[in-house]
This record gives structure tokens, C-alpha cells and sequence, in this order.
């Protein structure tokens, strides 16, 4: 039986081939770095037109989590700071923020 992560996995590929909009192919990105892709989860997010994901913030949160997986501490860091910074919701931004303590 097929695991919840490789049910979504499949699902966001078929999105991201059906409607590839900025959510869905960061969506899938996300979910390539939770399932340990974390090398085809950049190739996903180099895909993006810099201009297009500037301000969204879910992309920012998604490379922080991929460059923190391939070892890139650094870039991982500004990423994720990025992501603070853009982030208007308090939850999210505790989150964020308890991340960038915790992070490697």
C-alpha cells in the first residue's frame, strides 16, 4: 500500500503536468524534499521565474527546507529568513522563526 507521502507525491506530479501554476510546482518541490528528493525538489524551484515567486513566501520556506537537505546552511538561512520576513501570520511566523533556531 502506497504510503500518505507517495500519494501526494503523485497527485502534485499530475498537477503540476495538468496546471503548472507557482503553488503546485512548489507544492511539489515541498513534497520531493519531504520524501528525501531534495536535488529534483531544487530543480523544481530553479524552474521559477525569480520575479514571479519575490514575494511568495511559500517558495522562500520551501528552498530554505531544500537548501538546508543539500547541505547549503548558508544560502538556507537567508532563504528562510526571507520567508520570515514575508510572513504576515503570527502561527507561521513562530514557526519560522523556531526553525531558524533549530537549524543545523
Amino acid at each position: 500500500m502506497p504510503t500518505p507521502l507517495a500519494i501526494s507525491s503523485h497527485l502534485y506530479r499530475l498537477l503540476a503536468v495538468r496546471h503548472p501554476t507557482i503553488g503546485s510546482l512548489v507544492g511539489l518541490a515541498a513534497v520531493l524534499v519531504e520524501s528525501g528528493d531534495a536535488v529534483q525538489a531544487a530543480s523544481v524551484l530553479q524552474s521559477l521565474v525569480a520575479a514571479d515567486v519575490e514575494i511568495y513566501q511559500p517558495y522562500w520556506a520551501t528552498l530554505a527546507k531544500t537548501l538546508f537537505a543539500t547541505g547549503d546552511s548558508i544560502a538556507a538561512q537567508k532563504a528562510l529568513n526571507t520567508a520570515i520576513e514575508l510572513t504576515k501570520d503570527k502561527a507561521v511566523r513562530a514557526f519560522l522563526l523556531e526553525s531558524a533556531r533549530n537549524a543545523p
